[in-house]
């Protein structure tokens, strides 16, 4: 058998090479809780965005970080809502559903924005309307 063959490796090699897999995940385990317990505690900013060649929305939705509650403007039938178009709401918990959706009032492209803290992380251009959606870590 030749040194370089697997069957030579030798047992200290093979647990040199467990440890520092399990190093590894260990690591990683703690980083991802490490992040929920942040994120949990601290709020999670959701900024929505949208725009559009029409100057205005018939509606614009959005979750607001409160159980499963859906915010709108404009507030009544018959209405529109002037754009572009901005909000920043609060999440305080992980693992919650994210969303905004715009129906333009005149033909045209919408483009809607999801920020996280700050970071981009949607971003979707429809004729029309337009929806983007995720969930937060």
């Amino acid at each position: 058998m030749s040194p370089d063959s697997p069957a030579s490796t030798s047992p200290h090699s093979k647990l040199r090479l467990y440890l520092v897999a399990l190093a590894v995940v260990l690591v990683a385990a703690s980083a991802a809780a490490v992040m929920f317990i942040v994120r949990d505690g601290s709020g999670l900013k959701v900024r929505y965005e949208v725009e559009a060649t029409s100057k205005t929305a018939t509606m614009i939705t959005w979750t607001n970080g409160t159980s499963s509650e859906i915010s709108k403007v404009p507030a009544s039938l018959g209405e529109t809502a002037g754009l572009p178009w901005s909000t920043t709401v609060t999440f305080k918990k992980s693992q919650q559903y994210v969303a905004v959706a715009v129906t333009l009032s005149e033909p045209g492209n919408a483009t809607c924005r999801m920020f996280f803290d700050g970071e981009k992380v949607a971003e979707t251009t429809n004729p029309g309307g337009v929806i983007c959606e995720g969930t937060t870590p």
